[in-house]
């Protein structure tokens, strides 16, 4: 699959399992009965602000992997943690660190399976800086809200138990309403800055969708259990199982930095992501008791 040769698909696709499920969704583009292109993916100016707020906050809380706790999910030379480009036209050669962050409104302690709480990284090191943090991860409305959409389209069930759960625990943002978009149905947003992912399962996600921007070339999404490449562009959307599906990013090069550009060259990508055994406790009766109020927990933080 990772031959130039090996079928890529560009146009969007939905793949069923085998349960006559829908499995794997694809947007990207597809044609009219007309023969005209119609694009299902990210518009570019939403794609371009999410790309913006989240160079700003990878160069203000650069946040690299901590391979010391176990996450063998990303390539080997993120232990050399810079990304070089070139500038076009010119002889100058540019550094940035990669990393991985991830925003959890709710995640589970490791060994502690009954600690439902925010990640370290989206509450930051006071609550100026978290306020911070969850205005460069999550004023992007418009992207959420199309996948959503997308999920409630093609996985209904999903949707609906995505939904109860995010509206009964969701914090990150009041502002959704007020501009009138739902504000999404996933608790999580994972970035991979300038970095990108070998092969492995998201074992305990429930249902997630992925996306990406940059400028590069490569870095084509493979998922080898059901033997499809996709060409995986700037803007495309991928909603699938993640826990049930290896996949995987193949190698990619940034390009040259031109002058025009706002933001720096190489690929940035984004997971949306609810974790199975948050999504229980949420989904169950006494889900108040892990509702995050801004200090702590009502009863499930002790």
């Amino acid at each position: 699959m990772t031959k130039p040769n090996f079928k890529l698909r560009t146009t969007t696709t939905l793949l069923f399992g085998a349960n006559r499920q829908p499995a794997v969704l694809y947007l990207s583009y597809h044609y009219d009965a007309e023969g005209n292109k119609i694009r299902d993916n990210i518009p570019d100016r939403a794609l371009l602000a999410k790309h913006i707020n989240t160079q700003k906050l990878a160069h203000k809380f650069p946040n690299q992997i901590d391979f010391a706790a176990g996450d063998q999910r990303h390539e080997p030379d993120q232990q050399y943690p810079l990304m070089s480009y070139r500038v076009a036209g010119t002889n100058i050669i540019r550094f940035e660190f990669k990393g991985v962050r991830h925003d959890c409104q709710y995640w589970t302690e490791r060994g502690h399976p009954d600690r439902v709480r925010p990640s370290a990284a989206i509450l930051g090191k006071s609550t100026a800086e978290r306020d911070r943090i969850v205005h460069l991860t999550h004023t992007d409305w418009k992207i959420q809200d199309l996948i959503a959409r997308y999920v409630k389209r093609f996985f209904p069930e999903q949707f609906r138990l995505l939904k109860i759960a995010f509206d009964r625990g969701h914090w990150a943002s009041s502002d959704y309403n007020e501009k009138g978009y739902e504000g999404g149905i996933f608790f999580n947003r994972v970035t991979l800055w300038k970095s990108t992912a070998r092969m492995h399962r998201d074992r305990k996600d429930y249902l997630c969708a992925i996306f990406c921007s940059g400028s590069f070339e490569g870095g084509e999404l493979i998922l080898p259990d059901v033997r499809l490449k996709f060409k995986y562009a700037p803007g495309d959307i991928v909603i699938f199982f993640s826990d049930a599906l290896y996949h995987s990013i193949l190698p990619w090069a940034p390009l040259l930095k031109q002058p025009e550009d706002i933001v720096t060259p190489g690929r940035v990508s984004w997971v949306l992501n609810t974790h199975t055994d948050v999504l229980q406790k949420f989904l169950s009766d006494d889900y108040e008791q892990w509702i995050y109020d801004g200090r702590g927990y009502r009863k499930g933080y002790q």
